[in-house]
Order: structure tokens, then C-alpha cells, then sequence
């Protein structure tokens, strides 16, 4: 293979890598929380009503945060779980680590024993050749 060739080559898989790169980073993002709730009313009174404000302003859709979860295989702890679409994989990591939220962080700690928390991108089906 010839210099030029193999400089194009590379070249074109360089763009693919970065056109895939840029995908992931534009690709939906999903929180999903498994977290032991200790006091439902007073968790809700205090994290609830702070954190969801914030998330609403930053457009992030709530799609589950429910007490109620069926277990089909292997085991799920905690009593409560939470999946929140965010645009991005940087703004859900943006939205965990500003100032607003570490503010009101403290409330879910309080108010929980076990926070088993991720952030995930979305799952884009590969795009045949």
C-alpha cells in the first residue's frame, strides 16, 4: 500500500471515530438510581421539591421515580428507582456536579441509606456499511 493510500485510509478512519465520538456525546444520557428511601414523606418534602425544579429547568425528563419495581431476575435493593433522560452525557454530568445540585445533594443523603447511582448513554442502533 502506498503512502498517500495509507494516510487515506487512516485519515478515513480517524473521521469515522470522531463522527461515532460526536454521536456518543450527542446521544441521550440516562441516570438511572436504585436508592433505600428511609422516610418517603420527609425525603420527598425536603430532596423531592428541591431537585425536581432543577431538573425541569434543565429539560431533563423524569421517566420513572417510583416505589414500585418488579424483579425478574437477580436481585434489586433499595425501595425506590429513578431513570431521568438528560440531552447529553455532559449535561448529566454537568447537572451532578454543579452548584446547584451539590447544594441540595445533602437532602437525598439524608434521607437514604444506599444510593447506587449511574449515568449511561443512550444505545444507538450501528449503522449498517
Amino acid at each position: 500500500m502506498t503512502i498517500s493510500r495509507k494516510l487515506l485510509t487512516t485519515g478515513l478512519a480517524l473521521a469515522g471515530f470522531l463522527v461515532s465520538a460526536q454521536a456518543i456525546i450527542a446521544a441521550p444520557a440516562y441516570f438511572i438510581g436504585q436508592i433505600e428511601i428511609t422516610d418517603q414523606e420527609k425525603y420527598m418534602a425536603t430532596y423531592g421539591q428541591a431537585v425536581i425544579p432543577q431538573l425541569m429547568q434543565q429539560g431533563v425528563k423524569i421517566l420513572v421515580a417510583s416505589p414500585i419495581a418488579t424483579t425478574y431476575e437477580g436481585e434489586w435493593q433499595g425501595n425506590f428507582t429513578v431513570v431521568l433522560e438528560f440531552e447529553s452525557m455532559e449535561k448529566a454530568t454537568g447537572f451532578f456536579n454543579s452548584e446547584e445540585y451539590l447544594k441540595v445533594r445533602p437532602l437525598r443523603h439524608a434521607n437514604s441509606t444506599l444510593n447506587n447511582l449511574v449515568f449511561a448513554p443512550g444505545f444507538e442502533v450501528p449503522k449498517a456499511n
